[in-house]
């Protein structure tokens, strides 16, 4: 079969202050053995990562992993996932590169160490967060399970609930393994709430989007926000959060037992919840909560 030419598009989020935008151009040839849809070699002609400033605004660096790789690695390639650090007050990016015609022979990988200030590719160096989670990062995360209604009735006392996202709800989504603090939200555009100042000063130009019909919207929150901090600006201004009624299962408490939360603090208190390695929320509005469109 003919190689077939593609271009995609992927994103993601490192060291607090960029979303990087990976454009990938290539081919794709299926294996004469393979099976499934995954049984294909890849080859990118253009690997281009853009790293994009969502605190100012603007693409500072371009960084060209198809160049990197014929460079060092020749004959490898990238394939998925940049890990990222600040080590001794320097950003590094670190990513494995595989064979092309061997894209899942994880024993002749190779990993490479790039050195953002200088942008260069350097020795490696250990990047990885350390294994055991502070008390202040167990406590930050920890917060997070409080917007699971399946745990704690949070959200319906507050007028949301926990859906599938197929049915319209907003979707909150972090990964705490990278502990880079930053929360995406993604909810249909019409569920903005009409009046948030806090809101629209983090993003002046949403109040001007010309929203349509079947617009969504994805926005990151940077900063390590609680999940106070998120539900108060998904809301119209003038509905307070309230505690009220508010009841932790005995499921996952630490003494297996029923409580009454009156504030995020009691509700870290009691959790029996550890940080884990991936976390998603969906969370639908209720009617009584105004989330009427701009």
């Amino acid at each position: 079969m003919e190689p077939k030419g593609i271009t995609l598009y992927f994103y993601n989020i490192i060291l607090d202050d960029y979303i990087y935008f990976r454009k990938i151009k290539g081919e794709r040839y299926p294996l004469a053995e393979g099976e499934t849809r995954f049984d294909r070699i890849e080859k990118y002609n253009e690997d281009i990562i853009e790293l994009y400033n969502f605190k100012t605004g603007e693409t500072e660096k371009t960084i060209d992993f198809a160049a990197i790789a014929e460079e060092n690695t020749p004959g490898k390639q990238f394939k998925r996932f940049i890990e990222a650090e600040v080590i001794d007050g320097k950003p590094y990016l670190q990513w494995k590169v595989y064979p092309v015609e061997e894209p899942h022979n994880v024993e002749r990988a190779e990993i490479i160490t790039y050195d953002l200030n200088e942008e260069r590719v350097v020795d490696y160096i250990d990047i990885s967060p350390p294994s055991q989670y502070t008390e202040e990062e167990k406590r930050y995360y920890k917060s997070f399970y409080l917007i699971d209604d399946s745990w704690c009735n949070f959200l319906e006392i507050n007028g949301f609930i926990r859906e599938s996202i197929d049915k319209k709800g907003i979707y909150v989504d972090y990964t705490d393994s990278w502990r880079d603090g930053v929360i995406i939200v993604e909810m249909p555009a019409s569920m903005l709430p009409e009046n948030n100042v806090k809101l629209y000063a983090e993003f002046p130009r949403l109040k001007e989007y010309d929203i349509k019909a079947g617009d969504c919207v994805r926005l990151f929150f940077a900063g390590y926000p609680d999940a106070e901090e998120i539900m108060g600006m998904l809301m119209e201004d003038g509905t307070e959060l309230t505690y009220e009624g508010c009841i932790l299962d005995s499921v996952l408490s630490i003494d297996g037992k029923e409580h009454e939360v009156s504030n995020m603090d009691e509700y870290i208190k009691w959790c029996n919840c550890p940080p884990s390695s991936f976390l998603s929320y969906v969370l639908p509005s209720k009617s009584k909560v105004q989330t009427s469109s701009i």
